[in-house]
């Protein structure tokens, strides 16, 4: 990466302010004259890594440009570790649950970047089951709750067409906790019909009922929920956005599977990504970057953490501050569940 690119970028992530040769040439340590740098910056106009705005103006780096700025900074995920400051409280008082967990998360990346703050639970297919108890309200209601190794609770609450005696439910219960504790509920979908036939010989008419209930409870959404902070900060980022463009990039949010498909790719990666506008491929995204880290248990990835912000974001320093957030939920997750 030649000086005069990587120069604009970082006088452009500074101040905001397009660069002009004059400029750069004043940088401590640049022994080029305003006229070669002009040269080399119309040279590097022509490659697509700059532009300009207008035919006065200085540049501004492109997608492209900050794609190749962003890789010669950070080589090899060789991100440097970030000091916040703030500490990151991940069990807020009163809160011992994950959705705790996740609130704390994202209020504090949004506070601490300025930026959006944005994370996807695990999807609940993926989710690993640990007990099924049923929680009679009346005589044809029923609560089923569900509990996950990672100290998730599911639970909905069911209407019966006939009355399912409480022993048989019993039954059911220590069956599911017996033949499914440490499945996938997906696992756990495609296998209930399966399990009953092969414990009775046949479907046994006194548990289809309860079978009925136990596909309602592990009928799931196949994507995680997306938590989110800092709607706020956008405003502040760019002055030029215009408000179509802001309705537009809002009504994506609100839709959230748009923005839980892309998080949902990064849990699948083993490090830190980063996406500059258009690589995202949701064009409501375009004039922002996204930069997001997987997180998990000793096992397996849940789901991603990361922030919605402006390209000319410190890149390093947001890098760190995400990958030091994860491994520290990964850490937090993975305490909870020893002590399950």
């Amino acid at each position: 990466m030649n000086t005069g690119h990587f120069l604009t970028e970082q006088t452009y992530i500074s101040t905001g302010e397009p660069v002009g040769s004059r400029m750069l040439s004043k940088h401590e340590g640049v022994d080029l004259s305003p006229a070669t740098l002009r040269n080399i910056m119309t040279d590097l106009t022509q490659k697509k890594l700059l532009e300009q705005p207008h035919t006065s103006a200085g540049r501004i780096p492109t997608d492209k440009g900050y794609r190749l700025y962003v890789d010669y900074r950070i080589p090899n995920q060789d991100i440097p570790v970030q000091t916040a400051e703030r500490p990151l409280q991940l069990l807020p008082e009163n809160s011992e649950k994950p959705d705790g967990i996740f609130r704390a998360v994202v209020d504090y990346l949004s506070g601490e970047t300025k930026f959006m703050a944005v994370l996807t639970t695990p999807c609940p297919l993926d989710t690993v089951f640990k007990k099924l108890e049923f929680i009679r309200l009346s005589e044809n209601r029923i609560v089923i709750v569900i509990l996950t190794v990672a100290g998730m609770v599911f639970h909905k609450t069911v209407y019966l067409r006939d009355r399912i005696d409480d022993a048989i439910l019993h039954e059911v219960s220590d069956m599911m906790t017996a033949r499914f504790c440490d499945s996938s509920f997906r696992d756990i979908r495609e296998n209930l019909s399966v399990v009953f036939s092969e414990d009775s010989g046949q479907e046994n008419l006194r548990f289809s009922p309860v079978i009925r209930l136990c596909r309602k409870a592990f009928s799931v959404n196949e994507h995680g929920d997306l938590f989110s902070s800092g709607f706020e900060n956008i405003y502040r980022m760019d002055s030029k956005i215009d408000h179509v463009y802001l309705s537009e990039f809002f009504r994506v949010m609100s839709d959230q599977q748009p923005i839980i498909r892309v998080l949902e790719q990064n849990a699948k990666q083993s490090h830190v990504s980063i996406l500059i506008g258009d690589e995202t491929n949701i064009e409501e995204l375009s004039r922002f970057a996204l930069v997001a880290a997987p997180y998990g248990t000793s096992h397996r990835q849940l789901g991603s953490v990361g922030v919605i912000g402006p390209k000319r974001m410190s890149y390093d320093r947001v890098c760190g501050l995400i990958k030091d957030t994860a491994d520290r939920l990964s850490n937090e997750l993975n305490a909870m569940m020893t002590h399950l």
